[in-house]
């Protein structure tokens, strides 16, 4: 079954919430761990915001990139076929 689209929750959350639509798209809800979710939210919302709020600021480049490796490693492991680039610019 497939899982319907989400928006963002908050002004700050477009990074994990781009990587689990991305996620959602590709596969069925069956097939989705619930260790992939728990690492894209765990290592995402990153930055500190302007008043010093943990997470205010959305995701760094940094973390992007981790997830982008992390996502390459977990589809080597053969657990789910995927396989992602970091692309700057």
């Amino acid at each position: 079954m497939k899982n319907p689209l989400n928006y963002q929750l908050s002004e700050y959350d477009c990074g994990p919430t781009t990587i689990l639509n991305a996620i959602s798209f590709l596969f069925e809800r069956e097939e989705i761990p619930a260790e992939l979710i728990r690492t894209v939210m765990l290592y995402s919302l990153d930055c500190y915001g302007p008043e010093g709020k943990f997470g205010e600021c959305g995701t760094s480049c940094t973390a992007m990139m981790f997830l982008c490796n992390w996502l390459c490693g977990f589809g080597k492991t053969g657990r789910l076929p995927i396989s992602c680039n970091y692309v700057t610019g």
